[in-house]
């Protein structure tokens, strides 16, 4: 008969597989954010690597480049927080993104770091049919800011922050968005 700790070994194991493989089935994925300067404030977050029904405000969602982003970031993961849908205003003043005239997130700061002026990015649009804004809600964070829109077939994932690994995330969603989320 095995041992107490062996008994715990193998049980341990059992759960470890168990867990595995329903995350496979599920297609669930852990991610774990452990950049310096991270563009949410989430360390840990499950990823349900599907498209989601209906893409809305305040959404945490991952995407796949393919080119839109930069150099250096095809074919890799971004999860981002959905900023702005398709009919939204967005208008970026003085390095301040503005989603139907409310203020959102704080002032860009890669300006120095993408060697340009203040008020390079400054613009007005309308997001098209079939994209998303999405932004980082950091001030260093690369986002839709910088890039543009993503298209919808690029969403590949839904992003659930785990709790107690950053801030509640409804409080952080209005208090990013304000107005914009129900």
């Amino acid at each position: 008969m095995p041992t107490s700790k062996a008994r715990i070994a193998w049980a341990a194991l059992f759960f470890v597989l168990t867990i595995l493989t329903l995350a496979s089935v599920l297609k669930l994925r852990l991610g774990v954010d452990i950049q310096v300067r991270q563009c949410l404030p989430f360390t840990l977050y499950v990823n349900h690597l599907t498209p989601p029904d209906q893409i809305r405000r305040g959404q945490i969602l991952g995407f796949v480049s393919h080119g839109e982003v930069g150099h250096g970031f095809d074919g890799k993961l971004m999860t981002k927080m959905v900023a702005a849908v398709p009919g939204d205003t967005i208008a970026i003043r003085q390095d301040q993104l503005y989603v139907n005239g409310i203020k959102v997130g704080q002032t860009m700061d890669l300006l120095d770091k993408l060697h340009e002026k203040p008020g390079a990015f400054d613009r007005t649009e309308i997001v098209p049919p079939g994209h998303a804004f999405f932004i980082g809600t950091e001030p260093h964070s690369f986002d839709s800011r910088y890039w543009g829109f993503i298209a919808f077939p690029e969403i590949v994932a839904q992003g659930y922050p785990v709790p107690g690994f950053g801030p509640d995330q409804a409080q952080f969603t209005r208090a990013t968005l304000g107005g914009l989320v129900q």
